[in-house]
């Protein structure tokens, strides 16, 4: 049973660590995560599939958007990452024949002061609770208790 439980420990904490992995790597390189893009026909990006809560609509995007500009250039491939818009400070979109000014991606890029807290605390605090489950598994190694 101790076995067990000490396996299915290491489980979580491998897998707990490969998560955050992964939020670290979409949170530093601003990935917009629930907002698909894809070229038309005519070499456009264009918004394919855009998921509920995600930060793309928050921040005023919609299906069949066709993007004109980011961040005040043409739109590229350097601006995707699998498919989901990074690295985004402005938008140009097209909607309805009407172009429209996106400007509000702060919270994706992280490069304001409040990123501490959405970021930086989090890992800490994290990373603490790592080190004390680590402490708690050796002092009952030593006790040899259940715990």
């Amino acid at each position: 049973m101790k076995n067990l439980i000490k396996k299915f420990t290491i489980a979580v904490i491998v897998l707990s660590i490969l998560y955050i992995s992964y939020t670290t790597y979409i949170s530093m390189n601003g990935i917009i995560i629930g907002t698909k893009i894809h070229k038309n026909d005519k070499s456009q990006f264009m918004i394919e599939e855009i998921s509920e809560s995600s930060y793309g609509q928050f921040v005023g995007l919609r299906q069949g958007d066709i993007i004109l500009k980011i961040n005040k250039e043409k739109p590229s491939d350097k601006h995707l990452k699998w498919g989901y818009l990074s690295h985004i400070n402005s938008l140009d979109i097209l909607r309805s024949g009407k172009k429209i000014h996106l400007k509000d991606f702060d919270l994706v890029t992280l490069n304001k002061p409040y990123s501490f807290f959405l970021f930086v605390l989090p890992l800490v605090f994290y990373f603490l609770s790592i080190i004390c489950i680590f402490y708690i598994l050796k002092v009952n190694k030593k006790r040899r208790s259940f715990a």
